[in-house]
């Protein structure tokens, strides 16, 4: 059995605090938590992301009234908006468009 404190002098150059001779004699106790600790933590993939464009909701909604037939003064009158306002987000966003993912609600 390795004798703890010289290998901690040797490292370290001094000698090991009763603190630290506690917890190296814990370590040498349990050698498959040393094995757990000196083992590197597997990197998590991230989570795959959904296919789609992100627009604000004001896209999403102005691209779902458009595919169910709308004309642009009654999407205007539907959300209350300028149809400048709608003509602005239709030409930003490419609407309309069918991979348009629905925005989260705050």
């Amino acid at each position: 059995m390795v004798n703890v404190t010289d290998t901690f002098t040797k490292l370290y150059g001094r000698p090991p605090t009763p603190r630290e001779v506690g917890a190296m004699m814990k370590l040498q106790a349990n050698p498959e938590r040393v094995r757990k600790l000196l083992q590197p933590e597997p990197v998590k993939k991230p989570a795959p992301k959904p296919e789609g464009k992100k627009v604000n909701i004001r896209a999403w909604a102005i691209n779902c009234l458009m595919q169910d037939g709308y004309t642009k003064e009654q999407i205007a009158h539907i959300l209350c908006i300028t149809i400048a306002q709608i003509d602005y987000n239709i030409e930003r966003q490419s609407l309309p468009r069918d991979d348009l993912i629905k925005p989260k609600s705050k």
